[in-house]
């Protein structure tokens, strides 16, 4: 793999999602904007959280005993040493394609290092003070900062993206908890680091000599994380306040094209881990900037999605703590509480959540470290979300349907519905899948995200993977043929009826089918809360006899019992699908798919060829008695 390509995979990566919405371009940067956020801003820069001298605040996090598994990772650290830069798993991205490898290498030492500094500041011993100044200097002199998917030889030491930013929110905080631990030349020393892998290429983004920084204009989670591992980082460690103030300028201008990416619903095409990950940093953006202007620069702005940006989390929800895995989404992802318990506090909102911090992480000095400062002191609100749950959450201009049997059902159901389109961020060409819960379990599901290597983002992403595109997808295979990606390919919900007994929801999805024998496909989803049973309806037309298929895509043990009937088995959860169609004859086959996630089955239902006609796939839930 050579280096040019990995630059265009780069490029492909960092426009995967621009929505044509009103998005802030990079422009100049506004001096008389400037000048009035300085004189905002403190006279002196500071961090996040109390440095180590607050006794209190330490001591009753050590004295928890939360953190003692903390400290036992320090103290082997203390006997093996800190983790090592690898740089023959670095270059692997060049030799095998291998993005994953020397990302894990970049990432295992941040959090070795907070662990570190953490350690530090609970037991206040100076124990591991000379290995944490030790590990600094050895990641200062880390060739690059820069995952290497993102690399070229120009940026190799000085580009602002998602591991940088990392390093460089980090380092600083480091420096600032630490305070008189460490002696003044290693600020010198960490803040020359700055300039140069940070501060310096993205002021000469703003003065035209480079066009790296594309995330700027961005709606995806690059956006918030790299803006929020800069800024942050220039206000804890740049002296000057109108330096400082252009970095929150920055942050004000370009910030909101992260929300841009919400519809008004509230949804986040980049599925629940990437919402995680993306809304987190942009959270503790938001309170630094915040605390540091007085409150008079609020990124939270006037935005009326806010709200439903904040319950995307609880909307999204199956059931009984289950998320559908849409996009390059963990199978088993689950949202962070931080994130609602931020939103609690500064909205005055109540969502579903405990309000006390997850004590005991360390991965970071960032968003760990203000979950623990703004909530210590609550008080737990846990909320009885079975009971409080809809029976539907609708993402009504997004196209997402979330549908529940009654809390009175002893054996809940619950489905995701997947409408909207093929050019939504972390996008796996989806329309009109679906994610089927039975208690505790998933039974039908998305495949998840697996391991990223060169290939994820290029031009191959939907051929060189079957988990990527509709193949590996509870959709239609038509004439043999995938769904193509792009804004074209759009689900168009052409009939719904929502009641207390059932819900129906029909969706168009000819447009994602680039086949001209092809007059119509429409997908009809019906939950019935009377039987209760969950149903898909494919529809379909052609202008001359061509094959149609069908797709289950499960983790669950699978019994195909006839040509009609299959049972699907998991954690003691069992559905029986039962099988209609236009035609007598079905062909049903089934495929083990392996692409270094969990591997899933794929259940294939073959139509003999016809000019049109309809498959309808019944699940119904069984007592294993009756079956």
């Amino acid at each position: 793999m050579n280096r040019t390509k990995v630059i265009i995979t780069t490029l492909l990566a960092l426009v995967l999602c621009f929505p044509t919405s009103a998005i802030q371009q990079i422009e100049p940067l506004d001096m008389q904007r400037i000048r009035q956020i300085a004189g905002f801003l403190p006279e002196n820069p500071s961090g996040l959280g109390p440095t180590y001298k607050n006794r209190a605040f330490w001591d009753r996090l050590y004295e928890s005993g939360a953190y003692d598994s903390a400290i036992l990772k320090a103290e082997k650290m203390l006997k093996d040493g800190f983790p090592a830069w690898d740089q023959a798993k670095y270059d692997r991205v060049f030799t095998e394609g291998d993005t994953q490898s020397g990302k894990d290498v970049i990432s295992g030492r941040m959090r070795a290092f907070s662990t570190l500094v953490w350690a530090e500041c609970l037991e206040n011993k100076d124990r591991f003070t000379p290995l944490i100044q030790s590990f600094m200097y050895d990641i200062m002199r880390q060739e690059t900062w820069v995952n290497p998917r993102n690399y070229n030889k120009n940026n190799y030491g000085g580009l602002i993206e998602l591991a940088t930013a990392s390093y460089s929110h980090n380092l600083a905080q480091a420096v600032y908890l630490l305070d008189d631990k460490l002696p003044h030349s290693v600020f010198e020393d960490v803040l020359k680091q700055l300039y140069q892998r940070a501060f310096n290429p993205l002021m000469e983004t703003f003065a035209g000599k480079n066009n790296y920084h594309g995330w700027l204009r961005s709606t995806n989670n690059w956006n918030p994380v790299c803006l929020e591992g800069v800024v942050c980082s220039a206000l804890i460690m740049i002296a000057d306040r109108m330096e400082r103030a252009v970095y929150v300028s920055i942050a004000e201008k370009y910030v909101p094209n992260y929300l841009e990416g919400f519809k008004e619903d509230g949804y986040c095409t980049e599925g629940v881990s990437y919402y995680n990950y993306g809304m987190s940093h942009y959270l503790v953006l938001r309170e630094k900037v915040f605390q540091d202007t007085g409150g008079k620069i609020d990124l939270f702005g006037n935005s009326p999605k806010i709200q439903g940006i904040a319950a995307f989390p609880k909307n999204i929800e199956i059931l009984s703590g289950i998320f559908p895995s849409i996009a390059d989404c963990g199978a088993n992802a689950q949202p962070l509480q931080s994130n609602p318990r931020y939103f609690n506090r500064a909205l005055g909102i109540n969502l579903s959540v405990d309000n006390k911090p997850d004590l005991g992480l360390t991965d970071n000095l960032t968003v760990q470290l203000l979950d623990v400062v703004m909530n210590l002191d609550n008080e737990v609100n846990s909320i009885n979300t079975v009971a409080s749950r809809p029976l539907r959450s609708f993402f009504a201009q997004s196209g997402i349907l979330i549908v529940r049997s009654g809390a009175e059902d002893p054996r809940q159901i619950g489905v995701a519905l997947k409408g909207g389109h093929n050019n939504e961020a972390h996008n796996h060409n989806d329309l009109g899948s679906y994610t089927l819960v039975v208690g505790r379990q998933k039974i039908v599901e998305d495949p998840g995200s697996i391991p990223y290597n060169i290939k994820t983002f290029g031009s191959e992403r939907y051929t060189a993977f079957k988990s990527l595109g509709s193949y590996g997808h509870s959709v239609p295979l038509i004439c043999g043929k995938d769904q193509i990606s792009g804004s074209k390919a759009k689900a168009v919900i052409t009939g719904k009826s929502f009641s207390e007994d059932r819900d129906e929801l029909e969706m168009d999805i000819a447009s994602a089918y680039d086949i001209p024998e092809l007059k119509e496909i429409k997908r009809r989803f019906i939950l019935d809360r009377k039987e209760p049973s969950f149903s898909v309806n494919d529809i379909f037309a052609f202008d001359s006899k061509q094959i149609f298929e069908t797709a289950i895509t499960t983790r669950s043990a699978v019994r195909i019992i006839d040509s009609h009937h299959i049972e699907l088995e998991r954690g003691g959860e069992k559905m029986m699908l039962t099988i209609r169609s236009s035609e007598k004859h079905l062909s049903i086959s089934s495929e083990e798919i392996s692409e270094g996630g969990a591997p899933y089955t794929r259940i294939a239902i073959r139509m003999q060829p016809a000019i049109q006609g309809f498959v309808t796939v019944t699940y119904n839930t069984a007592a294993p008695e009756s079956l």
